[in-house]
């Protein structure tokens, strides 16, 4: 019995120890997590500081841009309105149309106010050395009696004689001339007053009052007018008012030989026979009055 209670007492005194070391265990281990949470502690804290400065810094940098949204909204409002002044431009295209149709109906219409009723007479080209002048009229001047008929009514039988011309400026190489004394009727239609042709190369004119038929070849030869005759028509209109007609001088490079019956050789036979060979043109331009 007595061995028993020692062995008893043993145990509860090992018990009683163990009961010690794992209270005493119990407390050390209690310790340790305080201090590890006051180190986990300071790092969170200090990260915390760190990351809230950072944020201050960002919604700095934000603002900006809003601000360069707000700018781009004004250009295209303001490039809207710009193109709406566009519309009233078509407006402006519908003249020109309207004043197109009357030339191609009737283009001697609009003609008549600045020179008598005539469209311009087409030229060849010219380099402007080629000078044409002549003693009794200015170019764009008035031709007088008795180189026209000023003055008289429309159809009035008015003896004259065509007007001297003198010309400056032919090319080197010049072999001949050809003169023509032309103008664009109302209707459009070509009046023809004047053609000579076989104009020797070293001829500096023609002199007033060519008689009919001339073949004199030290002056040319006389081509067809639109009154089939181998004569210098009288400029006289047709009708009332100012009517314009232009000199064509053509230096060329040869004798148009094509012309051999001077009474076909009208403007448009000599036009086709120099075709080629024009070396240089000069023009000049008179006006003549009808009553």
């Amino acid at each position: 019995m007595c061995k028993r209670l020692q062995i008893f007492s043993i145990i509860i005194g090992i018990l009683t120890v163990l009961a010690l070391l794992m209270m005493t265990g119990g407390c050390a281990n209690s310790a340790l997590p305080s201090a590890t949470p006051a180190a986990t502690v300071s790092k969170t804290s200090t990260p915390a500081l760190s990351s809230s400065s950072v944020p201050l810094t960002t919604p700095a940098a934000a603002p900006p841009a809003p601000a360069s949204s707000t700018s781009q909204p004004p250009p295209p409002a303001t490039s809207q309105p710009a193109a709406s002044p566009k519309p009233p431009a078509p407006s402006s295209q519908p003249p020109p149309a309207v004043s197109q149709p009357p030339p191609a109906g009737g283009g001697s219409a609009p003609a008549p106010a600045p020179g008598g009723g005539a469209s311009p007479v087409p030229l060849p080209p010219m380099s402007g050395k080629l000078i044409v002048t002549s003693s009794v009229v200015k170019d764009g001047g008035i031709l007088k009696d008795p180189y026209a008929c000023n003055g008289a009514s429309s159809g009035t039988d008015v003896s004259g004689k065509s007007l001297p011309l003198t010309w400056t400026g032919a090319p080197a190489g010049t072999k001949s001339f050809a003169v023509l004394i032309t103008t664009i009727r109302g209707g459009g239609d070509e009046g023809v007053f004047l053609v000579v042709y076989n104009i020797p190369g070293t001829a500096t004119g023609l002199p007033e009052g060519i008689a009919e038929n001339t073949v004199d070849p030290k002056i040319g030869t006389l081509g067809s007018n639109d009154h089939s005759a181998n004569a210098y028509q009288l400029p006289c209109g047709g009708g009332t008012g100012t009517f314009n007609y232009t000199v064509i001088v053509y230096a060329l490079s040869k004798m148009p030989d094509k012309l051999t019956d001077p009474k076909a050789a009208d403007a448009t036979a000599l036009r086709d026979a120099i075709s080629g060979s024009i070396l240089d043109a000069g023009s000049m331009k008179f006006n003549v009055i009808l009553e």
